[in-house]
């Protein structure tokens, strides 16, 4: 499961826990309340979830009681699409009417009773994008591994989310993330933190580009005119003329090129519509599901021609990109991914406590991020917590995510 941890932010804590099994078995006098959440991106609209956050009663080693949040109405976070049909895809698939009907019953009978210890040990298997896999009727093609018991009939994935957010609240496991306007408001960050037992078992920390980093040569014929937009823009303190595609297209969301403003949404600059969070995360994602979109031209029919292949993840991602990689590396420099890489070893180690105090000092010949108690993080590039305009820094994004864990 550690590969779906690393993209879902799962799981908050009501009350103080009592660390493994063991420990759970001599709180015997006393009810503990532990909360969980499973989620995974709804493939079919980014920016909205499929999962469930429960509640879990425990009384010495045995659940008492299973309760759960009641979807959005607005469907950006369901564990019951709305729009699902009884025997749909098939026969034998309850639909939403039924299952919301049958799922408060469907939890007082799995559940409660049930050991810590029997429900931890149980396996949901799932595909890479973290969907609970479907209750195959033939044997031979079911790749779900969930005992029976433990299955909602015509609701296999349902029960699955049910089963891996109950476990993520009794393992103690919590996933934060965060998505901001990071290095000078040039760049969409990501960052995700995960705790088990209080303590940092995972971070991560990366950015890409945005649209306006990807340009057509000024020669270029092959794009209509219609199509692209020239404007002088600054590049590193100069006025350069560049070519930029007029209109790109992800989820549902379309930016303009306008000469003088750069990428617009609606009545809004790309700085301004990214200084909200979730439209920063809508992008994101877009951009590392590879469904960013160029418009180049109109078909037989009027309708926008989209080509996919020109934002790719490849293109914007500072994992694949090359960005300060390479021979990008000035002598004494570090470059994107081992800067990275120290501050994301630094959290694991020291945690997010220091991470709003670092400061750039000097040790050795060389200035570093330090933190208040002299520690290096390793770290020398220039924005880990500096505070600019519409920017948020890769400090405070790692601790927003830290915070969102909850």
């Amino acid at each position: 499961m550690k590969k779906i941890f690393k993209t879902l932010a799962v799981c908050a804590v009501a009350g103080t826990l009592c660390a493994g099994v063991a420990a759970m078995a001599g709180c015997a006098g006393k009810t503990e309340t532990y909360t969980g959440e499973y989620k995974y991106d709804n493939s079919y609209s980014l920016g909205k979830f499929y999962g469930v956050k429960v509640k879990v009663e425990v009384k010495g080693d045995k659940i008492t009681k299973v309760t759960y949040e009641a979807d959005k109405a607005d469907g950006s976070y369901v564990n019951v699409s709305p729009t699902w049909q009884a025997n749909s895809p098939v026969e034998g698939s309850l639909g939403a009417e039924a299952t919301k009907a049958a799922t408060d019953k469907y939890l007082e009978d799995t559940f409660v009773g049930k050991k810590v210890s029997e429900i931890k040990a149980l396996k949901v298997a799932v595909s890479d994008s973290g969907e609970p896999l479907v209750l195959d009727k033939d044997p031979n093609k079911n790749k779900q591994t969930l005992d029976s018991a433990y299955i909602l009939a015509g609701a296999t994935q349902t029960s699955g989310r049910f089963v891996l957010a109950v476990q993520n609240a009794l393992n103690d496991i919590h996933v934060g993330e965060a998505w901001g306007l990071v290095h000078n408001a040039g760049y969409a960050g990501y960052a995700s933190v995960t705790v088990k037992e209080g303590a940092i078992t995972d971070v991560q920390l990366s950015e890409v580009c945005l649209p306006s980093d990807i340009t057509i040569a000024n020669d270029d014929t092959t794009i209509p005119a219609e199509y692209k937009v020239t404007a002088t823009v600054k590049d590193h303190g100069k006025d350069v003329e560049k070519t930029f595609y007029k209109t790109v297209v992800y989820s549902d969301v379309t930016m303009t090129y306008d000469a003088t403003k750069g990428y617009v949404v609606g009545d809004k600059t790309m700085v301004e519509y990214f200084q909200d969070a979730n439209n920063v995360m809508k992008y994101y994602k877009a951009v590392m599901g590879g469904k960013v979109s160029v418009v180049v031209g109109k078909d037989a029919d009027n309708k926008d021609v989209k080509k996919n292949d020109v934002m790719t993840k490849a293109a914007l991602s500072k994992e694949e990109n090359g960005y300060w990689a390479g021979d990008k590396i000035g002598e004494g420099q570090l470059g994107w991914k081992a800067n990275r890489d120290a501050i994301v070893k630094y959290v694991k180690e020291k945690g997010v406590d220091e991470l709003l105090k670092l400061e750039l000092k000097e040790l050795e010949g060389d200035k570093y991020w330090v933190d208040s108690n002299n520690v290096s993080t390793g770290a020398t590039w220039t924005d880990q917590n500096t505070t600019k305009n519409n920017t948020v820094s890769y400090s405070q994004l790692l601790v927003n995510a830290y915070n969102a864990k909850y």
